[in-house]
């Protein structure tokens, strides 16, 4: 039995390896997350996000901005900050913008492709990273290219 006392809150991994007596490396590795949290802290509880991912499926094109629109809801907070990220294949995971009050966002997809992008909220009070997640996957088609025009002489 393990007893253990978390020194703050956040997430923890618990590894648990064990080996034989005469065995020259471990048998088997078993391993655990838990989240820890206070329930004096103020964090945002049940909070549920929502994005206009339908719209910017829709609306998106390459080298043209749009506004990503957030919106969350919690059961005990209503001074909720919003974080946007986004991923792509190519340059990665990026900030969008910092915790801010404000739910919308300005992105410009620098080219067609999938991108994700994740939206984190947490309650103004709290000092974590983040209360609650959710990612959104958005695809950015290809703008169609105008035929010139013929010119006829």
């Amino acid at each position: 039995m393990l007893s253990w006392t978390p020194a703050r809150v956040g997430d923890y991994t618990i590894e648990v390896r064990v080996k034989g007596v005469d065995a020259g490396s471990y048998e088997a590795v078993a391993s655990r997350t838990v989240f820890v949290y206070d329930d004096d802290e103020d964090i945002a509880r049940e909070v549920t996000i929502t994005l206009n991912d339908e719209e910017l499926n829709e609306t998106s094109a390459a080298r043209k901005p749009v506004i990503i629109k957030a919106h969350a809801e919690s059961a005990n907070s209503s001074e909720l900050l919003y974080k946007f990220n986004i991923y792509d294949e190519f340059l990665g995971s990026r900030t969008l913008r910092g915790y801010s009050p404000s739910s919308n966002c300005v992105w410009t997809p620098r080219k067609d492709g999938e991108y994700t992008i994740t939206v984190m909220v947490k309650n103004a009070e709290s000092f974590g990273k983040y209360d609650a997640l959710d990612s959104f996957t958005v695809t950015v088609e290809a703008e169609e290219e105008e035929e010139p025009p013929i010119i006829v002489m």
